[in-house]
């Protein structure tokens, strides 16, 4: 299974705790821009489809106990405010296995996300450049149900269970950043449950100071 985590800034509530995360650095290497893509549940499940990966589901989570009970859970997509700080290592992976994309497009870090999820957790076994995926991304952008505007603020990153280690899969960013080591499968969704509001300095649990947030899980099968 993979679960895809995001938060909604600036919105509150007593009984959801989970959250859109986003960071985004302007890189002047950027010279095209797609539509950004909502954080919709059944719109990345079609997504999927689209790439030939039908045997998932995307499920909604309202908290991170049940990333904390996903025992055989293999990733997740964040999608935060630019404006968080974010609190993450300096050591990057040396791991020739992994399948990085750098993002060399505006907006299209919800593919990059999406890519980075299911060619290092063997969904997507063969990809393309990033470029190929413009009409599939666009396509899928169209249908959400809210306008999004191409300044938007969020952005979509990957936290990924490969060979022991949890990574940070960020296509802006220059490398693949370890957030832990020798880590089981059947302890990756408790690890995450206790690293991500850390990462982000987010209040986790059900108190009144929880941030809101809507998330969605991508589950295998």
């Amino acid at each position: 299974p993979l679960a895809i985590v995001s938060y909604q800034s600036a919105v509150r509530s007593s009984s959801i705790d989970i959250y859109y995360f986003w960071m985004w650095f302007p890189d002047p290497g950027l010279n095209k821009m797609w539509t950004p893509l909502e954080g919709d549940s059944a719109l990345f499940e079609e997504y999927l489809k689209a790439l030939n990966i039908n045997d998932v589901s995307v499920d909604d989570v309202y908290c991170f106990d049940p990333l904390a009970g996903m025992s055989n859970l293999n990733g997740v997509i964040v999608n935060y405010p630019l404006s968080f700080n974010v609190h993450l290592p300096s050591r990057q992976s040396t791991n020739p296995h992994i399948h990085f994309v750098k993002q060399d497009i505006e907006n299209a870090c919800g593919t990059v996300a999406l890519l980075h999820l299911v060619r290092n957790t063997g969904l997507l076994l063969v990809g393309k450049p990033l470029k190929d995926y413009e009409g599939i991304h666009e396509s899928f952008a169209s249908k959400g149900s809210t306008e999004i505007d191409n300044d938007t603020e969020m952005h979509y990153i990957a936290i990924v269970l490969v060979d022991g280690e949890i990574l940070w899969l960020d296509g802006r960013r220059h490398g693949v950043i370890v957030l832990s080591e020798h880590v089981d499968q059947s302890d990756f969704g408790l690890k995450l449950s206790r690293m991500i509001p850390e990462i982000f300095d987010i209040t986790s649990g059900n108190g009144p100071d929880c941030l809101a947030a809507f998330a969605f899980s991508l589950l295998k099968l």
